[in-house]
């Protein structure tokens, strides 16, 4: 079932250029050419690139020999074989599966990292957009694509569906995209914009805090020179057993009167009349 053609909004304004804007994408583009290309990439994704014509395309799943999903791509059949564009890191993976089962067919499949890349122009006036760089009206159909030439760069123009009301690949050479993209500023069409840097506000200097003079601690305040020793006993006595004073007093003033507890006689077993050791 053929993918209906969004129709661009009219503008609010006739004066006023439609608006439109465009990004570069992180894609990998892998290309199958030779005259087994088409029918050898057949046979391992789920549409019928056979039936597809030159100019048009599709999208399609790659899956491997149990039927696990290594890719979604986008498909472009053109007069030398195919195009497919898939997402960012997957087109080292791409290539070599299909490399797995290639044997002695006409085709030859490369993945240039980094070779090509891959700008969307998305809008309700992208077209136009396009169109002013270009110097020809871009594709209208999804997935249809044709070749161009802009700046004296090769691209390809491609219709997508998806991407906004109006969305448009061009394919470009990596190394002449920043001409493309500075072509793309001057019809009104601009690019992403950086993230803004939070600005600090500014805040009055709040004033100094006053400083006191540090606290006597209590530990050593029991040891401070002109205090008698009954009271430093006392002093350590309430720390130890707090809510109990007048107890920690008595026994503060016992320990100052009496240096050392007097000693419990010791009881040694003697004997009965010699007084001797019992054994």
């Amino acid at each position: 079932m053929p993918l209906p053609t969004p129709s661009p909004s009219p503008s609010p304004d006739p004066g006023r250029p439609e608006p439109a804007a465009w990004a570069r994408l992180e894609l990998d583009v892998v290309t199958a050419t030779g005259s087994d290309a088409v029918r050898f990439i057949d046979n391992f994704t789920t549409a019928a690139v056979s039936q597809f014509a030159e100019g048009t395309g599709g999208e399609s799943f790659f899956t491997d020999a149990r039927g696990w999903v290594i890719a979604l791509a986008t498909l472009l059949r053109t007069d030398r074989g195919l195009i497919m564009v898939t997402a960012a890191g997957l087109g080292d993976r791409l290539r070599d599966h299909l490399e797995h089962y290639h044997i002695r067919e006409a085709v030859e499949i490369e993945h240039a990292p980094g070779g090509t890349a891959t700008i969307l122009v998305t809008g309700s006036g992208a077209g136009e957009a396009v169109a002013a760089v270009a110097g020809e009206p871009p594709p209208a159909k999804p997935f249809d694509h044709r070749p161009a030439r802009i700046g004296g760069a090769e691209v390809r123009l491609v219709r997508v569906a998806g991407q906004g009301p109006d969305g448009f690949w061009i394919e470009v050479p990596a190394v002449r995209a920043g001409d493309l993209e500075q072509r793309l500023e001057g019809p009104g069409c601009p690019g992403p914009t950086p993230p803004r840097s939070r600005r600090r506000e500014s805040r009055p200097a709040t004033p100094p805090r006053p400083t006191f003079p540090p606290r006597p601690s209590r530990r050593n305040s029991a040891a401070t020179p002109g205090r008698s020793p009954s009271q430093r006993a006392a002093t350590s006595a309430r720390r130890r057993w707090p809510g109990s004073t007048r107890w920690a007093t008595s026994i503060a003033s016992w320990c100052c009167s009496r240096s050392t507890p007097p000693r419990r006689p010791s009881r040694r077993p003697s004997g009965p009349e010699t007084g001797t050791r019992a054994c």
